[in-house]
Formats: C-alpha cells, structure tokens, sequence
C-alpha cells in the first residue's frame, strides 16, 4: 500500500511491513503515483505483482511489466465475493461481473484477424513507440472524469 506524504505519520518509518503487508509512505516522490511506478520497475518479478489501482496510467506500467492489473472496483467485488464464500462455505462460486462494465466475449475468428491487421504492428511504429516512452504523463481517471464535467456543463 502506498500512500501520498510529506512526511511520515508519527514516528514511523517511510517503509514498513505490517502482518503481510508492506506500507510505504511516498515522501520522496512528487505523489504516490510516481512512487508505485517506481516499485513496479524496480521489482525482480513483476509477473509476481498483483497492482490495484484505478489509474489507468499505473494500470499500463503493470501491464507493461506483465504484473496483473486490477481497478478498485474490480478488486473490491473480488474481496465481496471471497468473503461470501467464507461465510457460505462454498469455494465453487466465481465472482460477480462489475455491475458498469459489460462482460467479455471471445472475438471470433473474423474480428481478430481484421482487429490484427489493423494495429498489429501498432508496437513497431515511431509514433507509438514515442508516446510510450514520453516524460508526458496520461491523464489519470479522475483527470478525464473532470474533463467530461467540464464538457457536460458547457452550453450548447
């Protein structure tokens, strides 16, 4: 768990574990953002890492290093559901599907060759390469969330 900080609370230190769970206080970094980057290229196993976050920027630095990335949505259905099978008993049950996200379906054989020929070689391009690789940070879900309320509230 990182948190964002200018200092750390009390007398603890800027990183600890507590029963499993390591804590780190970002106060070296502008955010906790930048931090959680940090950690996840810093790690020696990514695939290893399970990141939750409802950034999507630190949601790509996960994927990039091939560490599972999860929202705090999807991972707190996750935790509801294992804590029902706790008390039911039952470990058969999957957890429920976000209620604002449409399930997934398996492309057919049609759609991901259209779909391949279409951005397979997005990887390869200047371009992307470039925008990958920039200083420039994506906006974050809140940051669009706002920019979409400032649009709704313009006149017509």
């Amino acid at each position: 768990v990182v948190f964002d900080a200018s200092s750390s609370p009390g007398d603890l230190p800027q990183r600890s574990t507590h029963q499993g769970i390591s804590v780190v206080y970002a106060v070296d970094n502008e955010c906790a953002d930048e931090r959680i980057e940090e950690l996840i290229a810093a790690h020696s196993a990514p695939k290893t890492l399970t990141v939750v976050s409802s950034d999507r920027r630190i949601r790509l630095a996960a994927s990039r290093r091939k560490a599972v990335a999860v929202t705090a949505d999807d991972f707190w259905v996750k935790l509801d559901a294992l804590k029902s099978r706790r008390h039911s008993g039952s470990d058969a049950q999957e957890p429920p599907a976000p209620v604002d996200r449409p399930p997934d379906r398996v492309l057919t054989a049609e759609e991901s060759a259209y779909w391949a020929n279409e951005f397979g070689d997005l990887d390869q391009r200047p371009e992307t390469r470039e925008a990958l690789n920039a200083e420039t940070p994506f906006f974050s879900d809140e940051e669009i969330a706002e920019m979409e309320r400032q649009i709704e509230q313009e006149p017509d």
